[in-house]
């Protein structure tokens, strides 16, 4: 089977990796990913990844399906193009997923399901920002500020770290002068993670959960580190297990009575606080980042049999690996608020693999057979056992987050 793939992540490279498994893969990319690269049959770099340039490639190499992995080329509508040429496609629709670019409609269909979700203040115009605010003070004591509009997951800022009473406020004005809305929301303590399924438009069939963690030195990022056991989290029990997976094939059956079925990956963020209740706090419309990763790492079915199922409307059931992985991403210093561009980066292969490691790159800049770093992650670490190595000795001019190991018997952080 002839598969192209389109993007260029750390995610995406997993995502390529499972299917190369039983695939000829073709991929295209904006920005060369080395891992991607290495595996495909043909690949394709091009600055302005569009629906015609993808259209056009994938007739000629007469690839038999795409999957289209990254947001931003999801919301390009390029599987309407394909579909025009009989290539069916692996990417909702745009009017699908909109419950993630849109969080107030996220908001909506956690009402409609009946999902706990947190507290919360609607801020519209700049005369409701200080009685809003004191309002927040006063119910919430601790809370986040997050716009209404996508921001790749780097737009929640909390209040007393990121934000002080005057950037606060600031913040709130720049995201309604950007025609949003604020969205400020009771802060909740516990356990993050996410869950995510395959869905054919009508059935689901969930993955692993996975913990992750967004934040590293008080700066809020699409995730630092994730770990996963292949099976339930130590908090979750089945019936917390059971409740995620009608909330998440809730959302699939109001998506079909909308008359927007979403067929694809779908993924639910949530949070278990101390006391066991489960807030929802958002929805993914694609592979998680970086829960993708352990999942993929975890697949034991093929993963373009599924695929394939999703498109026949005829959903497999998907099988896992019962192990336990980590996956921590190395970033330039300063990320993610000042990163240090175009620094050489210097990644020892061999030293990683000794400590049981794989590198799956996620973002570079090539030249002259060098790599060198952008203003994003560079590269996700993958081990398949639980623990802490010294990564330390294996790296130069990057970090990572530390604490990296995500047991979740010592908490999330």
């Amino acid at each position: 089977m002839r598969t192209l793939i389109v993007g260029e992540t750390a995610v995406t490279a997993s995502v390529a990796k499972s299917l190369a498994k039983s695939s000829e893969l073709f991929s295209i990319m904006q920005r060369l990913n080395p891992t991607i690269k290495e595996i495909s049959m043909k690949y394709m770099r091009v600055k302005d990844i569009n629906p015609e340039i993808v259209g056009t490639w994938a007739i000629t190499d007469m690839v038999d399906i795409a999957v289209i992995v990254s947001r931003r080329y999801i919301s390009k509508g390029i599987a309407s193009i394909l579909s025009l040429a009989e290539i069916p496609a692996i990417a909702p629709t745009k009017e699908a997923t909109d419950i993630e670019w849109d969080k107030i409609k996220a908001i909506e269909m956690f009402d409609v399901i009946n999902a706990k979700n947190p507290d919360r203040i609607i801020v519209e115009k700049r005369d409701e920002i200080n009685p809003a605010v004191e309002k927040a003070k006063k119910e919430f004591g601790e809370f986040v500020v997050k716009p209404s509009y996508y921001t790749e997951g780097k737009g929640t800022k909390f209040y007393g770290e990121e934000l002080n009473d005057k950037t606060l406020k600031r913040y709130i004005k720049e995201i309604i002068k950007r025609k949003g809305k604020a969205i400020i929301e009771k802060k909740i303590d516990g356990m993050n993670f996410v869950v995510q399924a395959f869905s054919d438009g009508s059935r689901v069939c969930l993955m692993p959960p996975v913990e992750v963690k967004k934040r590293y030195k008080k700066s809020t990022s699409q995730g630092f580190a994730s770990y996963s056991n292949g099976h339930y989290l130590e908090y979750l029990g089945e019936n917390d297990i059971e409740y995620i997976k009608s909330r998440i094939q809730r959302t699939i059956n109001r998506l079909r009575f909308n008359g927007t079925p979403f067929k694809g990956i779908l993924g639910m963020e949530f949070i278990k606080d101390r006391l066991g209740t489960i807030w929802a706090l958002g929805y993914n419309s694609t592979f998680n980042d970086p829960g993708s990763i352990n999942n993929m790492s975890n697949l034991k079915s093929e993963l373009s049999e599924i695929l394939w199922s999703i498109i026949d409307e005829n959903l497999k059931r998907a099988v896992f690996r019962a192990m336990e992985t980590n996956v921590v991403y190395v970033f330039p210093k300063g990320y993610p608020k000042k990163p240090s561009y175009g620094k050489r980066i210097q990644i020892d292969e061999k030293c990683i693999w000794q400590l049981g490691g794989e590198i799956i790159w996620h973002s570079i800049r090539e030249k002259n057979g060098r790599y060198y770093t952008t203003r994003s992650r560079t590269a996700a670490i993958r081990f398949l056992e639980k623990g802490e190595r010294d990564i330390d000795k294996c790296i130069k001019n990057l970090d990572f987050y530390r604490d990296y190991s995500t047991s979740s018997r010592r908490g999330a952080k």
